[in-house]
């Protein structure tokens, strides 16, 4: 249960901190893209009552339509550890890895399950690893 509120308050914070700094016409535009956040929200709450493929399908939906989201670090979070809870461990582990090299130094780059966080370190190791090129089979003689 502490983890669950600490998730909220987190989530509380991220939220409090963008209407605070936000000059007024952006405050308007937040007003107007209220519907998009709901979309997020509706994601986080579903893993939250451990229901992760609606998780998975609301944070997708979400990226898909607002990519350059300031909801997008959080997003790409949660979504990595839903898509981890229904078992697609290398969607997961794509989606971590990304979250990870977009946000390194985000507050929650070192949280989540262990299995994901290894998994999300091979992962991106086999995606920056120099690509050689198969040895061709020998010529016969």
């Amino acid at each position: 249960m502490n983890r669950l509120s600490g998730s909220w308050s987190f989530l509380a914070g991220i939220l409090l901190v963008v209407l605070i700094t936000a000059t007024p016409p952006a405050r308007i535009s937040w007003a107007a893209q209220s519907a998009d956040a709901l979309l997020f929200i509706a994601g986080f709450n579903a893993y939250q009552g451990n229901d992760c493929r609606m998780a998975v399908d609301k944070l997708s939906q979400f990226l898909q339509e607002h990519p350059a989201s300031p909801l997008r670090d959080v997003t790409l979070y949660w979504l990595a550890r839903a898509l981890y809870g229904v078992g697609d461990r290398h969607q997961a582990a794509h989606t971590m890895a990304g979250f990870l090299r977009e946000y390194p130094a985000h507050p929650l780059a070192g949280s989540g399950e262990t299995d994901l966080l290894t998994l999300a370190a091979e992962y991106g190791r086999q995606v920056d690893a120099p690509r050689t090129p198969a040895t061709p089979p020998p010529s016969p003689p």
